[in-house]
């Protein structure tokens, strides 16, 4: 979206859809403020064959959630599928879901893996029965690998991907925990928080950063890290921040 240019005449639209990938809360808000049109988000997969959730027209909007659960589909939250010691996440502090939300402490809202079920859901993959059995649970849900949580009013709010959880120290600590607040700093474009193999602590946290356009210069990790400590807690704070040119994204 380039606000330098004219605002882009839409007689005739009343609405627009976004899908295939998620909607940047910041991205979704500058979208339909600057051209006055609204946006419906939804969630799905390739195996759910269309949206599973999405953006009630009518309810207020809730940026950081793909909206609620369509009729006709199930979603459940398995918490048991993240860690069998750590069943729930704190909810971040930025989480717009929860009025008392800080690091470290119980929340009413469990996080887990997505679990969906409903006429939408495909029969299995073709000619692969063994993975289709592995994906399913004894009651007919499909496993997602996403990560999310369900608030006290149905809203549907996804933090990541199981395969991207990071182990550090037997604590999990997500991308999402770190990454949001990162950019929050006004010389960093965008970043990407991953895990990276290590004997002492099982995975050291490696966060790459690029630089904003208009940086005059690179701000210093101490800097950085008093950014991160003013919004999540220490024990979720990077053991590396590395600048970088770009981030490799797919085509």
């Amino acid at each position: 979206l380039d606000l330098t240019k004219e605002p882009i005449a839409q007689s005739g639209i009343r609405f627009s859809f976004c899908g295939a990938a998620p909607l940047a809360a910041d991205l979704w808000q500058t979208f339909e403020e600057t051209l006055s049109l609204p946006v419906y988000q939804g969630y799905g997969l390739s195996e759910t064959t269309c949206w599973a959730a999405a953006t009630p027209p009518d309810q207020p909007r809730r940026y950081k959630t793909v909206g609620k659960v369509l009729p006709g589909c199930e979603v459940v939250i398995d918490s048991d599928a993240i860690d069998a010691e750590t069943d729930v996440f704190p909810v971040r502090a930025d989480s717009e879901n929860t009025e008392e939300s800080t690091e470290g402490t119980g929340t009413k809202e469990v996080i887990g893996e997505v679990l969906i079920k409903g006429d939408i859901l495909m029969s299995g993959y073709y000619q692969r029965k063994k993975l289709t059995k592995s994906l399913y649970t004894p009651e007919g849900y499909f496993r997602t690998g996403d990560i999310g949580f369900l608030d006290k009013d149905g809203f549907l709010e996804i933090v990541g991907r199981i395969k991207e959880i990071i182990i550090r120290r037997g604590s999990n600590i997500l991308p999402a925990d770190i990454d949001p607040f990162l950019t929050l700093h006004d010389d960093i474009s965008e970043c990407k928080t991953v895990g990276v193999a290590d004997k002492a602590v099982g995975e050291a946290v490696m966060t790459a950063w690029v630089p904003s356009p208009s940086a005059t210069k690179k701000p210093s990790n101490i800097v950085l890290r008093k950014q991160l400590l003013s919004h999540i807690s220490a024990s979720k704070i990077p053991d590396r921040l590395i600048p970088v040119g770009a981030l490799p994204k797919t085509s």
